[in-house]
């Protein structure tokens, strides 16, 4: 509250909230989000009011957080061995790729040093691919995914804050072994595991989790109480940048164009009905960015405002280009 002394709490313009508002925000933890002013509670409780919350939408969501690099140490490696799978941390994460940051090139002494940094990747578009600093045996990486059946899953950083560059670092990955740093999640149907994706790092989105998260780790709890669009909307035909199509549609294109140098993702988009869409990286997001907020009912004007606050992601003249 940037208050030095408690008597100088009685200057400061108050935010009421009931307890039925509390409620509505956070129905599983009743916390209190936060926020700075009565026009954030007011954006909240308007998203609250017209969408339901996530963990309702998507009732057969499964959550993990599966390696634990301590609770697993037996049965983990700091060299590469046969019948040892590669963990995969939290730093090779970013917006629609898991291709940020590697270990590879490193000393033994700079990869395992306390609170060690890994390289960023030169391009992360490019065919580099994250090398990691820890293997963990294959029979008891089987044995704690056996509930996770599918190929994929979306994965996001977990150890993150309201002030980062961006909070929410989602991207979808096969399913491999990711330690605490990483969260997942996956869901029956591929498509809305892609929807989802794209939520997740839009910036509507981000901008909820800033204004609900507490502490410095993005839990599951938090992504269950944050208003979503009803999945049926998804199948609405829209007309957008001069292409009538499917919402859906017009989000897995982009997100196709966004993984086109992931071997590893790309070959899923080959029997889904999309279309040919290119341009640049942070246009293709910002295009996301603005479908997303069209599913949520929000005004250009507010998109915009709530873009510029993200100041260490875009320039106000970015905001406006691209907005």
């Amino acid at each position: 509250m940037n208050l030095n002394q408690y008597t100088n709490f009685d200057k400061q313009p108050t935010i009421e909230l009931t307890y039925d508002e509390l409620h509505k925000l956070n129905p599983e933890t009743g916390m209190i989000p936060s926020i700075k002013n009565s026009s954030e509670l007011k954006f909240l409780l308007n998203m609250a009011n017209h969408h339901d919350i996530f963990d309702r939408v998507y009732e057969q969501c499964r959550f993990g957080r599966l390696v634990h690099l301590t609770n697993h140490s037996s049965a983990i490696k700091a060299e590469k061995e046969n019948g040892y799978l590669a963990i995969y941390e939290g730093k090779f994460i970013e917006l629609y790729t898991g291709k940020f940051a590697t270990f590879g090139g490193m000393t033994e002494t700079e990869k395992y040093k306390n609170k060690a940094t890994a390289k960023t990747i030169d391009n992360p578009q490019g065919t580099e691919y994250p090398e990691s600093r820890f293997y963990i045996k294959e029979e008891t990486w089987k044995n704690i995914s056996k509930n996770f059946p599918y190929e994929y899953v979306i994965a996001w950083r977990s150890l993150t804050a309201s002030t980062n560059r961006r909070t929410m670092l989602a991207t979808i990955l096969p399913l491999l072994p990711t330690c605490q740093s990483i969260q997942l999640l996956q869901m029956d149907d591929l498509k809305q595991m892609l929807h989802v994706l794209a939520l997740f790092n839009s910036i509507v989105f981000d901008y909820m989790v800033r204004l609900k998260m507490v502490g410095l780790d993005l839990t599951q709890t938090i992504i269950k109480q944050i208003p979503v669009p009803a999945i049926k909307k998804y199948d609405e035909v829209i007309l957008f940048n001069g292409k009538n199509a499917t919402i859906s549609q017009h989000l897995l294109s982009r997100i196709k164009m966004l993984y086109e140098d992931d071997y590893r993702i790309n070959k899923i988009f080959k029997t889904m009905d999309i279309y040919e869409v290119h341009d640049q990286r942070k246009v293709l997001i910002a295009d996301i960015d603005k479908i997303i907020a069209m599913l949520y009912g929000i005004s250009k004007q507010e998109l915009k405002k709530i873009a510029l606050s993200f100041t260490s992601f875009y320039t106000k003249e970015e905001v406006e280009v691209l907005y």
